[in-house]
């Protein structure tokens, strides 16, 4: 099998086997993508915290659907996340929210 594609929507692995590329394949993995997903979430929605609050996920699930999850695989995470964010991923809104969660606790 040929060597593996760089910007392919698909590739084959070692055993021809057709493989999509996952988030944690970019250059930050999942968990920087989440975050600048969360903070568009929290824009678009004004009473999203009240909601996770309540434990009241329906909310967050239509926005999922509506920007990300209806798109399925036409495009890479990266342009998924842009389309749906209007930003490029960077590790900064994840920095950010993890500095704003624990900053105070161990005094960062």
């Amino acid at each position: 099998m040929g060597e593996f594609q760089s910007r392919g929507t698909a590739r084959r692995d070692v055993n021809g086997l057709c493989v999509r590329p996952t988030l944690a394949e970019e250059p930050w993995g999942a968990i920087p993508f989440a975050a600048l997903l969360f903070d568009r979430a929290q824009l678009d929605l004004a009473d999203l915290p009240q909601q996770i609050e309540w434990a009241d996920f329906a909310g967050l699930l239509g926005w999922l659907r509506e920007k990300t999850h209806r798109h399925g695989k036409r495009w890479r995470s990266t342009e998924l996340v842009f389309q749906a964010t209007g930003a490029q991923p960077s590790p900064r809104p994840c920095s950010s929210q993890l500095t704003q969660k624990f900053g105070e606790l161990y005094g960062l």
